[in-house]
């Protein structure tokens, strides 16, 4: 190999290893911006989630507590049932005695 084409070769590769490096430093910007994209991702996913857990518990407690109110209405209902169950026998037995001192 002559000089001259040592010289060429050699400037080859330094031209070479200079295109790398350059294409290697872009590379390297390109991952940490991607990384900061995933991590901003994963912040705002958890800050979503968190939100959403928190509306569900609500949604949990209110439900909750309007199956509590049914119960509630349920037990209240029965009982107010059977007064007038009572109140209906009783009448009923007032009546037939009255007839029964009437006739």
């Amino acid at each position: 190999m002559t000089g001259k084409e040592l010289k060429q070769a050699m400037k080859s590769l330094l031209e070479t290893q200079a295109s790398t490096g350059a294409k290697l430093a872009l590379t390297i910007e390109a991952v940490n911006r991607l990384a900061e994209t995933v991590e901003r991702d994963r912040h705002e996913n958890r800050v979503q989630l968190d939100a959403q857990r928190e509306q569900l518990e609500e949604y949990r407690h209110e439900t909750r507590e309007a199956i509590n109110n049914l119960i509630i209405a349920n037990e209240v209902t029965r009982d107010l049932a059977e007064r007038v169950a009572r109140l209906a026998m009783s009448t009923s037995q007032r009546v037939s005695a009255l007839e029964s001192a009437r006739d």
